[in-house]
């Protein structure tokens, strides 16, 4: 089976905070990343809080990400922006959330690149 993503995704496990409008955070671990987005274990509880038009988070949804500090993502301070391309259920308390990333600055960019290297790297090993 050939490979449809633009950017090859590496497992990683990250943390990361969601927020939707900065009054509410939910701690998440990311799957896997890419350049272009991620994949993460999100709570029922987040999926529900964080939803744009009520009762879970769906595809169209968008949140902020803030990478935590020392947990192996990269070191960015500012939130990142992300769209939300598929929520999947994996048991009655979590969901895998596959997001891209939006509105990024070239900084950001760049530090996302870099971690992702580090990970292709490590992989290669």
């Amino acid at each position: 089976m050939q490979e449809r993503r633009l950017y090859p995704r590496y497992p990683a496990e990250w943390s990361v905070r969601l927020t939707r409008d900065a009054a509410e955070w939910h701690d998440a671990e990311t799957r896997s990343v890419s350049v272009a987005g991620l994949a993460m274990s999100v709570s029922r509880t987040a999926v529900e809080t964080l939803s744009d038009k009520g009762h879970l988070l769906t595809p169209g949804d968008s949140i902020q990400l803030q990478f935590v500090a020392g947990r192996g993502g990269p070191a960015i301070e500012a939130r990142v922006g992300c769209l939300i391309k598929q929520v999947r259920r994996v048991s009655q308390a979590e969901y895998i959330v596959g997001a891209e990333f939006t509105g990024l600055s070239s900084i950001q960019v760049r530090q996302i690149e870099l971690a992702v290297d580090q990970l292709a790297r490590q992989r290669r090993r």
